[in-house]
């Protein structure tokens, strides 16, 4: 499945991941991606959007969020 986050949920831009967990992922989910500055926690904009021309990099965890 492929996947589109936000790094700034201020921003309009969205970026592109593959999942391949088994969890369910909704919008407003945390994920843990890689970034060219190291692993980040981002939001889950969308679910189940097109494959892209590019290849993907892949969401490597499903954060918690611990109150």
């Amino acid at each position: 499945m492929f996947v589109s986050v936000k790094f700034n949920p201020n921003h309009d831009r969205t970026y592109t991941y593959a999942y391949a967990g088994e969890k369910e992922l909704t919008k407003g989910d945390l994920v843990l991606v890689e970034t060219a500055e190291g692993k980040k926690i981002v939001t889950v904009e969308n679910c189940n959007v097109d494959k892209p021309s590019f290849a993907c990099k892949p969401i490597y965890a499903v954060c918690e969020v611990v109150a």
